[in-house]
């Protein structure tokens, strides 16, 4: 294993016990839960860390509820210059934020994405809670309409979805089953 990557980990406390050192061995990251800060630490530095070998393919795993968008895309960027081989699988859902995961990497070929029969992903609008002066608040609501703006362009430039199914869909919970997210090009493959 590569020291860095294992310094990474003995310093942030991820190396807990036999199994989750195997998976690093094995170039495996875990994205389980909430997409926030601890992003950048649990799965975006060790791919930055694998990408340095760029005959192995690193796998990703993912079963997410959303989260932060911000660093969603971080995640995003990552992924969609991502220069070794990356298999992307959806265990569970990939919902809300984490549509966006699949939506990266589509123009890539390094990239390739997949899911399982009961695989599940979320698009809607998300949700915010603004507080605090009067001036801040108008300044975040104009930034988070922008911010709103670009990542749909995002969406619809890197998959089949068009600017109709969201207008469609907009302000709905949609539901996308394995077959769905493969046709709309969220995932290249069902397992």
């Amino acid at each position: 294993m590569d020291q860095l990557l294992e310094e990474f980990y003995v310093r942030t406390g991820e190396l807990i016990g036999g199994l989750y050192q195997e998976w690093i061995n094995k170039r495996i990251i875990v994205l389980n839960g909430e997409t926030n800060s601890s992003l950048v630490e649990s799965v975006i530095i060790p791919l930055l860390i694998m990408e340095k070998d760029k005959e192995k393919p690193v796998t990703l795993y993912i079963n997410t509820c959303g989260g932060s968008i911000v660093e969603t895309m971080t995640l995003c960027n990552i992924i969609d210059n991502y220069s070794a081989p990356l298999n992307i699988y959806v265990l569970g859902q990939a919902a809300s934020a984490g549509t966006y995961i699949l939506c990266a990497g589509n123009h890539n070929p390094n990239v390739k994405k997949y899911c399982y029969k009961f695989s599940v992903a979320l698009i809607h609008a998300g949700g915010t809670c603004l507080n605090g002066e009067t001036n801040v608040v108008r300044d975040t609501y104009v930034f988070l309409e922008d911010l709103d703006s670009r990542i749909r362009n995002y969406m619809i430039e890197n998959t089949k979805i068009t600017e109709e199914d969201l207008n469609q869909k907009n302000r709905k919970e949609w539901y996308l089953f394995a077959e769905e997210m493969k046709e709309k090009g969220l995932v290249d493959e069902i397992i």
